[in-house]
């Protein structure tokens, strides 16, 4: 199953999928940002407090069937919401860059990670009702496992190998492998 999912051949489904996430973590970010959500987001405090407040509240955690563990709203009071104003810009950047990571397939590995790491904490805070989150954090797993067949169109499959050979060139001598004396 694994060397099916990392055939480069799918280069075109993983295309799709990362376009799709892409677009996803870009508008949400974007919102945030510079539209109708921005002046709770971007700067201010009111929307990331109320996003972590409700996720962390007595409704959230309790009950027979709580929408959030009782472990991530004690995490969410008394961790999050002191560093609320850092996520308040964090969170919508983070969104964005996840986006443009993915759209143009640069850093794709890196930018699913972190997509499916904020997808997780947004399932993990109860926000299952949009519907999108689940499917988004299953798509950034597989696009992850994907590995190299993930950005067989983008701009990775330009940009690592760059990378690797500037990495190379710069790497300290003592650090290169050497070749075994012979006896």
């Amino acid at each position: 199953m694994n060397a099916f999912i990392r055939d480069s051949r799918l280069g075109l489904l993983w295309l799709a999928a990362r376009l799709w996430v892409g677009w996803q973590f870009l508008h949400a970010g974007y919102e945030k940002t510079w539209g109708s959500e921005s002046g709770q987001w971007w700067g201010s405090t009111s929307g990331i407090h109320g996003f972590l407040a409700n996720a962390g509240s007595a409704k959230s955690t309790s009950g027979a069937f709580p929408s959030v563990a009782h472990w991530y709203g004690a995490l969410d009071n008394n961790v999050f919401l002191h560093l609320q104003h850092f996520f308040a810009i964090a969170i919508p950047a983070g969104e964005m860059l996840v986006g443009i990571g993915l759209i143009l397939g640069m850093f794709t590995l890196a930018a699913a990670f972190f997509g499916a790491l904020l997808n997780f904490n947004f399932l993990l805070s109860g926000s299952t009702g949009g519907g999108l989150n689940p499917m988004m954090l299953v798509l950034g797993l597989m696009i992850l496992a994907a590995g190299a067949a993930a950005y067989t169109y983008g701009v990775d499959r330009v940009l690592l190998p760059l990378c690797k050979n500037a990495f190379a060139r710069t790497q300290h001598p003592t650090l290169r492998r050497t070749a075994p004396l012979a006896h």
